[in-house]
């Protein structure tokens, strides 16, 4: 893998370079230790946070030139405890585990409560992705909808999701949510929404309104990821949009983990919908954390 985390408290993933590792570790135990009379460079996987081995920092392997990530399939005392259930699952594993919604944990545990945590406390940020991605403004109803639905669910139980996914597995484990009445703020959703039926119209403010009963709604399925050639996560799920028993529109949704990540230090003054968004999240998820 490319990424790390030097520990679990963080909520930003980093490009593995000698000198991104150096500034986020300030080269102290437990990411700096010796073993066997040598040393060796631990990090925290930032999808399922299990320890992983920094390779090549300072000498190059033999199979690249640049440094990388290997999972470690132990506890790392004082850095990350080992989850095999998490590595069963992580997109970054040796294998490839098949995914469906079916397939969950039994339990919360406390790698779930820090993905809730991220959830609730930059919801205001989902909701920005949400509607950067989708199309569909993610207004305080649209939004207390699908937060009960995903709590009602409990999708953070959801064997797909990670660190690194958190504001599209929300949308993902939220279920089927009504489309009529909400603010629809991409053009070519609104045409394609359009020309599949005449009796489907938009207000001046956007909102999807008929002329006669509509059962019109949008869910997530198919997610699906896999790894390039590079070794650069790739990850999609698609947006359905149905009348009644027809499938009208579909589309791909691809996810930006990177974009996510940079807005996890977006500062307050920068995030207009915070106080708005943030209290409603705690107040409908508080009670998991």
């Amino acid at each position: 893998m490319k990424l790390f985390k030097a520990n679990i408290t963080d909520d930003k993933a980093y490009q593995i370079s000698q000198n991104n590792f150096e500034f986020q570790t300030r080269r102290r135990t437990p990411n700096y230790q010796n073993s066997g009379g040598k040393a060796v460079y631990y990090a925290v996987c930032p999808a399922c946070e299990n320890p992983i081995q920094i390779i090549g920092l300072y000498t190059p392997s033999k199979h690249t030139e640049k440094p990388f990530g290997k999972h470690v399939k132990k506890t790392i005392r004082k850095l990350a405890q080992y989850d095999q259930l998490a590595y069963d699952f992580c997109p970054y594993a040796s294998h490839k585990l098949s995914l469906n919604k079916n397939q969950t944990r039994e339990k919360i545990t406390d790698r779930e409560k820090r993905m809730l945590n991220q959830l609730v406390e930059h919801f205001d940020q989902v909701a920005y992705i949400f509607k950067e991605q989708t199309g569909i403004y993610l207004s305080k109803k649209l939004a207390t909808d699908m937060l009960t639905a995903y709590k009602a669910a409990e999708g953070y139980l959801y064997q797909g999701a990670n660190f690194l996914n958190v504001p599209w597995m929300f949308a993902y484990m939220s279920n089927n949510q009504k489309l009529w009445g909400r603010k629809i703020t991409n053009p070519e959703l609104k045409k394609l929404i359009e020309s599949a039926n005449s009796n489907i119209s938009f207000n001046e403010n956007g909102v999807l309104t008929t002329k006669a009963y509509s059962d019109i709604n949008f869910w997530f399925t198919d997610h699906q990821r896999k790894n390039d050639a590079n070794g650069d996560l790739l990850e999609t799920m698609k947006l359905v949009i149905s009348e009644s028993s027809k499938n009208i529109v579909t589309k791909l949704i691809e996810f930006d983990h990177k974009f996510f990540q940079s807005l996890l230090h977006v500062p307050d003054e920068k995030r207009p919908r915070k106080e708005e968004l943030v209290p409603l999240a705690r107040n409908i998820l508080g009670s998991l954390l």
